[in-house]
């Protein structure tokens, strides 16, 4: 009798054991997955943000060359502008081959 209940003893106690090992297996496997669908949202968070960043930068530079066409338009419209415009032009291009002489 005290033979079947050391042996039943043990067979508990093998079986807690297993019991506590197989809880602590599983819950690393949840926590690796937990890691991984984790950093595979932040990497689509990451390209998403890039993407609008570009985005962004396109019609940032779609509207300043906008503005500057209507700007120029602007102040092209009249033929004495236009030369005067051209007149400083040529006086900043002078200077600078002056300079690099």
């Amino acid at each position: 009798m005290k033979k079947a209940r050391i042996e039943r003893d043990s067979i508990l106690k093998e079986a807690r054991d297993l019991k506590k090992a197989i809880i602590n297996e599983s819950k690393d496997e949840a926590k690796k997955e937990a890691e991984k669908i984790i950093e595979s949202a932040n990497e689509a968070i990451r390209n998403e943000k890039n993407a609008a960043v570009s985005e962004i930068k396109k019609q940032v530079a779609g509207l300043s060359i906008e503005i500057a066409e209507k700007l120029l338009n602007e102040k092209l419209s009249e033929n004495d502008k236009q030369m005067k415009i051209v007149d400083e032009l040529l006086k900043d291009v002078k200077l600078k081959w002056i300079i690099i002489e």
